[in-house]
């Protein structure tokens, strides 16, 4: 694979962190467009790849695990479309639901908008394992168009055997 310089947008977003808490079972799409403004943002800068924090579409509810959703979800349907009509990479972090449980899984999309890769957090911390999140199996090293990516979230960074198997 040829090496490329690529733009990369850190896409904060935390609109919601002090305020009214919502307890609903409903994913808040209106948050979710609103947070992909920042996308917007980032492709007129010229970024090819905008990445979003952990669980920062989830920041005003009360249980943010209780809004996991299967990879065709809403949430994630819409990240696909603003990928997809960017034509950028968008990478987010989102509570999935899959067969064996829920992950806190960080979903890389393409610029075609389909999902070009899946990291579910390898460490989670005891709060996320009280709420039965099932632990990553490791390291995701992606090959895409803009080059090797590979992910890990918040806490997995206290893991050095983590870091090292990206190495």
């Amino acid at each position: 694979m040829k090496k490329q310089q690529i733009r990369v947008s850190v896409c904060a977003y935390n609109k919601g962190r002090v305020g009214h808490i919502r307890n609903d079972s409903e994913p808040d799409l209106k948050r979710v467009k609103e947070a992909l403004q920042m996308a917007h943002l980032a492709k007129s800068e010229g970024a090819d790849l905008a990445v979003f924090p952990e669980i920062c579409f989830l920041l005003s509810c009360e249980s943010v695990w209780a809004h996991a959703e299967p990879l065709d979800g809403p949430t994630f349907q819409l990240v696909s479309k603003a990928a997809r009509e960017l034509e950028m990479f968008i990478a987010v972090n989102h509570p999935t639901l899959l067969e064996d449980g829920k992950h806190n899984t960080t979903v890389l999309f393409n610029r075609q908008g389909q999902v070009e890769g899946c990291y579910h957090k390898a460490y989670p911390t005891r709060g996320e394992l009280a709420e039965q999140i099932v632990p990553g199996k490791g390291a995701v090293v992606l090959e895409t168009e803009i080059g090797r990516l590979g992910f890990a979230t918040c806490f997995d960074l206290n893991f050095p055997e983590l870091r090292e198997s990206y190495r």
